[in-house]
Parts: C-alpha cells; structure tokens; sequence
C-alpha cells in the first residue's frame, strides 16, 4: 500500500483533525479515544460507508462534545463525547480497511 494513504481521521474538538498514514493498531485507538473503544456505523449519501471509533465511556467519564464527530455520526437522538477515528468499512475478513475517498472530501482533506 502506497505509504501516503490516509488510513484513517481523528476529528478531534474543535474541528482539527489528524491523520495515521498507516492501518492504527487497536492500542493506537484505545490511546486517542482515551478509554474502551466503541464501533459506531458512519453513512453519508456521498461519501458512502465508513466506521467510527470513539470511547464506550465518553459519556460517562463527562468527556466534551465532540460537535464535528456528532455532526458526521448524524443520529438526531445521540451525541459523541470525546475524539472519534473514523476508518472505511471492514472487508470481507472483519479487517479495516482505509478511509473511503469520499469521506476524505467531505473532510476537506487532501490525500
């Protein structure tokens, strides 16, 4: 894989975001959403199909709103506290695979 694939998007408070250039490791997402991981479904009619991680506790543990993740996450009736990685899809092994394209634009970030 060419090593400047985007592998994945933190969108972090604030609407700043990171980048991994590489497949993250599930210590690698325990660490930046500080805390157990949760797989949330991402769907957007352009940029297509996606997953979220974010903490299973962010809540509990009073973590802030994360506006941006909570925009992108689109359930009128729920809200992501904390920072969330946003990955593609899993294939057909259960494996990630590398953000869509589509979600890179929607981000405005160049690949």
């Amino acid at each position: 894989m060419n090593p400047d694939t985007v592998w994945a998007v933190v969108v972090l408070y604030g609407c700043k975001v990171q980048l991994f250039h590489h497949k993250p490791t599930a210590e690698e997402l325990h660490f930046v959403v500080g805390g157990w991981i949760e797989a949330i479904p991402l769907y957007d009619p352009q940029a297509g199909a996606a997953i979220g991680y974010i903490n299973e506790e962010g809540k509990i543990l009073q973590m802030p709103e994360n506006d941006e993740a909570t925009k992108l996450y689109g359930n009128p009736h729920d809200w992501i506290a904390g920072p969330m990685v946003i990955l593609g899809p899993p294939d057909s092994e259960g494996e990630d695979t590398p953000i869509p394209p589509g979600w890179l634009e929607k981000l405005s970030i160049s690949a």
